[in-house]
């Protein structure tokens, strides 16, 4: 039954406070297709994610991975979710500044590609893989090239730097560590 927005509608929703935020889940199913579909005619091999920083409700999320689009998380508590709608460690793109241990520990434990942003998460990718030598680490390193007259990046490695060279260097070394994108 299709059910058309009217004032009487709205006053029975209203019932259940003033703010309503209302969701049409076909408009959205018809908006990722078209991007999915744009997206995959210039870059073929390129994964759809949708970002949950940018809106996690569990329906849009939920939609995204029934029509095969990774979800790009930032946080553990996106993590959480992720974790919650049983979408697919290998579907799980992990992306940010701020990643604490135990969330590149549990994303990377799980199949998801951890995009790294400084040495220091270099050094939780090295920990993880001493206590687990026999698990595959996908990994992927964030860069930003500097361009003159511009401010530098606050997030990912320049590529240009030592700091990126030496990142490259040690997750070669590392057992089981994947090295998938650069970002």
């Amino acid at each position: 039954m299709t059910r058309f927005l009217s004032w009487s509608l709205l006053e029975q929703l209203a019932e259940h406070g003033e703010e309503l935020y209302l969701l049409d889940l076909a408009a959205v199913r018809r908006s990722f297709v078209e991007w999915r579909t744009a997206l995959r005619a210039a870059y073929p091999e390129s994964a759809v994610a949708y970002s949950y920083k940018t809106n996690y409700t569990p329906a849009i999320c939920h939609l995204v991975d029934e029509l095969g689009g990774c979800a790009e998380v930032t946080s553990s508590m996106e993590l959480d979710l992720v974790e919650r709608l049983g979408v697919a460690g290998a579907r799980v793109l992990f992306n940010g500044p701020y990643k604490q241990l135990a969330d590149i520990e549990r994303a990377l434990c799980a199949g998801a590609l951890v995009f790294l942003d400084g040495l220091h998460e270099v050094d939780f990718v090295e920990a993880v893989a001493a206590r687990d030598p026999q698990r595959t680490l996908r990994v992927g390193l964030r860069c930003h090239v500097e361009l003159e007259g511009s401010s530098p990046s606050r997030f990912g490695f320049d590529v240009g730097s030592r700091a990126f060279a030496e990142a490259v260097s040690r997750l070669t070394r590392v057992a089981g560590c994947t090295a998938v994108n650069l970002r």
